[in-house]
């Protein structure tokens, strides 16, 4: 059912489907699988307990991406060379929203394919439309 193999309880049932409008970084110009990949895919055995960790993680406006990417990179940490607005929709996952930071952690359905996310603007990691 689900992309990643999730811990126990996870997602939360407070994660609900939605269709909205998202931020993401991403590498190249246009979409990569590699672009969809949480902490928990990775070969860090600390996030492999953390539901959070095994989410996508969008944002709910340019602004908040932007200022994310940019702490970021305070921690040495480049997450991509562009920000994509992406539709996410009911059919890729259920998600969770935090109103303060504009975060959503999004855990996507097995069936959810890459295909099936367009990009609807593209900018630099800047907010300049590219």
């Amino acid at each position: 059912m689900w992309k990643e193999k999730l811990p126990k309880n996870c997602p939360p049932t407070r994660a609900e489907k939605r269709t909205v409008k998202m931020f993401r970084v991403i590498a190249e110009k246009k979409l990569t699988p590699s672009d969809f990949n949480c902490y928990a895919s990775g070969d860090w055995e600390r996030y492999k307990h953390s539901c959070d960790a095994h989410a996508v993680s969008f944002f709910n406006t340019l602004k908040n991406m932007v200022a994310t990417y940019k702490r970021s990179l305070k921690s040495d940490n480049n997450l991509g060379n562009f920000i994509a607005e992406v539709q996410v929709s009911e059919e890729h996952g259920v998600s969770t929203f935090k109103e303060n930071t504009g975060h959503y952690n999004v855990w996507l359905f097995d069936s959810s394919q890459l295909e099936q996310f367009q990009i609807l603007s593209l900018y630099d990691v800047d907010g300049n439309p590219v």
